[in-house]
């Protein structure tokens, strides 16, 4: 019995090394890819983001540092003008949630900050 938890414990601490675990922050700022249709239309503000995943669906963009609020005013804008109407909104312990509609499509808006990294996700249904 004592081998068998000594086996799952280094198996686990050996999982949690191979996923970047280990309690250091993952430096994402050399990362990047391509941005993708529908965004490269939006003209969304990435400025010194990175752009960790694009598809025609979903982007996410992260920012070393960075204020929620300034980056969600921004991209609240770039979706206003590509002729998105907003229709939610929830500003909630640092989080920003906006919801926009246009044609028969939706367009959702989440920015957050966490360990020092903020977070951009737009999705488009």
């Amino acid at each position: 019995m004592k081998f068998r938890t000594a086996l799952c414990i280094a198996f686990l601490g050996l999982s949690s090394l191979a996923c970047g675990g280990g309690g250091g922050s993952a430096d994402l700022s050399a990362y990047s890819v391509p941005l993708s249709d529908p965004w490269t239309g939006m003209s969304l503000p990435i400025d010194n983001g990175s752009v960790l995943y694009s598809d025609s669906t979903t982007v996410t963009i992260t920012y070393s540092g960075g204020s929620v609020s300034d980056l969600a005013g921004k991209y609240e804008a770039a979706a206003k003008a590509g002729g998105w109407s907003e229709t939610f909104k929830n500003t909630d312990n640092g989080m920003v949630t906006v919801t926009y509609s246009k044609d028969s499509n939706t367009l959702t808006l989440a920015v957050m900050e966490a360990a020092g990294t903020t977070t951009v996700s737009m999705t488009k249904i």
